[in-house]
């Protein structure tokens, strides 16, 4: 496409379709029921986009699919070889990756590494998946479908589920094709695929607007790299999503077995975030018994840090449940042991009558340290794998690292085998309580 049909094209779109206010978007639930990935959901979850006037809509798309068409002698042959690089087995095996906001911080240096999630699926033609779970290039944990043609509505909004029906549509020659473009620093392609027609009543007048979803294609390797939903060629936002790989195996080269008790999809249920029936501890810091309450040598600050006294040290068992998402009332129940230290102010804020609950005052500079031998959720941990929870995990941590979350001082530090969350006023407050930390040696 030379510069100036670019130009006079894309006048002729704002023209004919002037940009829409954002829209409101809902999860992939609707948007894969039109693609006819899902069943039906609830017409109250549907996505309802604001439209323009019908005669616009009209004029752009058939703008729009003049540009699909161009260039329209080389159409077949990149759609052909779009199909060839991800190849005809039966098992289709997809690669994404999520960007998040929290970070590891080398304690010694102060780096900061950001930190990116990829997920793995394999989606046999029967049903079954298979999907993997990374953290920064590490396995976390594996999660098997309960059996064939047995995925939840939540599985079926995968994008394995998604990159099988652009794969469908390579092969039906339903698939469309734009003009080769820049996107993020490559020539690629956009590939749109489940096109659909969509009514839309607003103030008691029909509009008409085109839904799509449009995969980018690297024009070097005919790979697919990006994929996002558009509004008549408009790309929707939340949508966008960065694709690793993807491909095709053979039938038999993965294993689709479910394990013992495995549940998916589990629903999990945070029932406290302090230990029940605390007892306090500070007078006993010359006996074993903090080490006997958590089960091993505590790490805490000292009996002062950076001028501010332990206001309080408390033991006790944190409950907190997780139940399978079949059966949601029937909930598994854990009382873990965990150690609470309060170093600046006390308050105590009263429950009921007769009893009060004693917490870091807040307003004042303090560090908080939860700990425990295990990943408590309530602590900010994830939620253990267990057999309830075989889709569970906890974020690995490199040794000497901590894990801090954006907009406040709260962060993930693992010493000696023990799960310690640090809270303070702020980020750096936390980092450097996180370098002080040591064991809790009695007599």
């Amino acid at each position: 496409m030379t510069p100036d049909r670019d130009s006079y094209v894309r006048k002729l779109l704002t023209t004919a379709v002037p940009a829409p206010d954002p829209a409101p978007h809902e999860d992939w639930n609707a948007v894969l029921e039109r693609a006819g990935a899902t069943p039906g959901v609830p017409r109250s979850r549907r996505l309802v986009w604001l439209g323009r006037a019908g005669a616009a809509v009209a004029v752009a798309t058939a703008i729009f699919a003049a540009i699909l068409l161009w260039p329209a002698a080389n159409q077949g042959s990149v759609l052909d070889r779009a199909l060839a690089a991800i190849g005809d087995g039966p098992i289709i095996h997809v690669t994404y990756r999520f960007k998040k906001d929290y970070e590891y911080v080398d304690l010694k240096t102060g780096r900061k590494t950001r930190l990116y999630q990829e997920y793995e699926e394999w989606l046999d033609p029967s049903g079954a998946l298979r999907t993997a779970y990374h953290v920064n290039g590490h396995l976390n944990f594996t999660v098997l479908a309960p059996g064939k043609n047995t995925l939840s509505g939540h599985q079926k909004e995968t994008y394995s589920v998604i990159l099988n029906g652009y794969r469908k549509a390579l092969e039906n020659g339903t698939a469309k094709l734009s003009a080769k473009t820049r996107f993020r620093g490559h020539d690629v392609y956009w590939v749109r695929f489940k096109g659909q027609k969509m009514l839309n009543v607003s103030n008691h007048k029909k509009r008409y607007q085109v839904w799509a979803l449009e995969v980018a294609i690297n024009a070097a390797t005919y790979k697919p790299v990006y994929l996002y939903e558009t509004i008549n060629g408009r790309p929707q936002p939340v949508t966008g999503q960065a694709i690793v790989s993807v491909e095709t195996l053979p039938s038999g080269s993965v294993d689709f077995k479910p394990t013992g008790t495995n549940h998916t999809g589990g629903v999990a249920v945070e029932l406290g975030a302090s230990p029940s029936n605390p007892i306090n501890l500070e007078g006993k810091l010359d006996t074993r018994a903090p080490a006997k309450a958590l089960g091993a040598t505590p790490i805490w600050l000292g009996s002062s840090y950076r001028g501010q006294k332990l206001a309080f040290l408390q033991a006790g068992k944190v409950p907190w449940g997780f139940a399978p998402s079949s059966r949601p009332r029937d909930m598994r129940r854990y009382h873990t042991p965990a150690l609470v230290f309060c170093y600046g102010g006390a308050s105590v804020a009263k429950v009921g009558y007769s009893h009060g609950l004693t917490y870091c005052n807040y307003r004042r500079p303090y560090v908080l340290l939860q700990e425990a031998l295990e990943p408590i959720p309530g602590f900010g941990w994830g939620w253990p794998r267990t057999t309830w929870n075989p889709g569970g995990g906890t974020l690995t941590i490199p040794k000497g690292s901590m894990l801090v979350f954006p907009g406040g001082g709260q962060g993930l530090v693992i010493e000696h085998g023990i799960y310690i969350s640090i809270k303070a006023r702020s980020e750096n407050a936390a980092i450097t309580a996180a370098r002080k930390l040591k064991l809790l040696r009695t007599p």
